[in-house]
C-alpha cells in the first residue's frame, strides 16, 4: 500500500530536490502541507497531480524556486 502523505525528505526525493528547497517552498506558500503532531506532511496525490500537469517547482542556482514546468522524471 502506498503512503498517502510524504515527509519533507520523501517529498524532496519525489521532486528530485533538497529537503531545504521543499521547506522553502512550504514557507513561501508555494507548496501545500499539513502539520500533524509536529510533523510536516505533503499529500502524495497533490504532488502527483502537479507533476502530471508539469507544475512541480524547480530550484534555481541561488536556491530560490520559481514556478516553471519541469520535465517529468
Amino acid at each position: 500500500m502506498t503512503k498517502r502523505f510524504l515527509s519533507v525528505k520523501e517529498t524532496s526525493e519525489f521532486c528530485g530536490v533538497s529537503a531545504s528547497s521543499v521547506r522553502l517552498w512550504i514557507s513561501q506558500g508555494r507548496l501545500r502541507c499539513v502539520r500533524a503532531g509536529g510533523r510536516v506532511l505533503i499529500d502524495r496525490l497533490y504532488l502527483e497531480e502537479r507533476a502530471a500537469r508539469g507544475q512541480l517547482l524547480e530550484p534555481v542556482p541561488n536556491g530560490e524556486p520559481v514556478a516553471t514546468p519541469v520535465e517529468q522524471r
